[in-house]
């Protein structure tokens, strides 16, 4: 199992918990004691955890979910790696929804990089703040509720924002997928406002890394076939990859 593999599940496993122990941990996910470990000094390093005797606690129990700022640090080249993929389906002069998932964040570096003629719009205050450099990107906010756990705008009046705008292309990051329960996350907020913003586009895809097809932490799902595609990257297990092939989910890795 790869290192960022290893610390999202201990992440969302302390999400889910607050509290971890080593022993049990390493033998449920069958690595050394010694690799989880090395795994909480590294994430305790990046104030995710704090270690215990035989141990770790979540430094975080106010919100669900991982905060940006730590999601931010995993997976950080299969995020670019799908940012490259999905860049591909934007055009001129595209009007594109965005999320405030870590994921986007990559794709909206892509667009300024690529100094490409679009309009954005999304909850994000960090693509945001990526965008507003270039002066070929047009950017609408869906202002409504701030959280700083996330960095963006959330709630009833940014829900009620996306009614003002319809999109050529959403791009969307859930917290998790499951082949048969559908897109996950454990905060139905955020379940709901990327939904919306793929029912107010005329195209969708979901930008989906390989740690997602293998966590089981989400609390409220919704359907796969709201989105038209499904990007992730080549760590995805075969197996996984081929059973959403076969159900006739349109889902790439290159």
């Amino acid at each position: 199992m790869l290192k960022e593999e290893r610390h999202n599940k201990i992440i969302k496993e302390l999400d889910r918990n607050h509290l971890l122990n080593l022993k049990e941990f390493a033998k449920k996910i069958n690595v050394s004691e010694e690799t989880i470990r090395k795994d909480f000094i590294a994430l305790e390093n990046l104030n995710v955890l704090k270690r215990t005797r035989g141990g770790a606690v979540s430094t975080d129990e106010k919100y669900f979910g991982i905060s940006n700022l730590v999601k931010k640090n995993l997976c950080k080249k299969e995020k670019q790696y799908i940012g490259k993929l999905a860049i591909k389906y934007i055009h001129t002069k595209d009007t594109i929804f965005v999320d405030n998932s870590t994921t986007c964040i990559e794709l909206a570096k892509l667009m300024v990089e690529k100094k490409l003629c679009v309009r954005i719009i999304t909850n994000s205050m960090d693509i945001a703040n990526i965008v507003c450099q270039s002066n070929n990107i047009e950017l609408f906010i869906l202002a409504g509720k701030y959280s700083k756990h996330s960095n963006s705008f959330m709630g009833a009046l940014t829900m009620n924002n996306i009614e003002n705008y319809k999109s050529d292309i959403a791009f969307v990051s859930f917290a998790t997928i499951n082949h048969d329960l559908g897109f996950g996350d454990n905060n139905f907020d955020n379940l709901l406002l990327r939904s919306k913003m793929i029912s107010r586009s005329d195209r969708s895809i979901a930008l989906m890394d390989y740690t997602k097809f293998s966590d089981d932490t989400a609390k409220f799902f919704c359907e796969t076939k709201l989105v038209d595609m499904i990007i992730t990257d080549q760590n995805i297990r075969d197996d996984i990859f081929r059973k959403f092939k076969k159900s006739g989910i349109r889902i790439i890795k290159e």
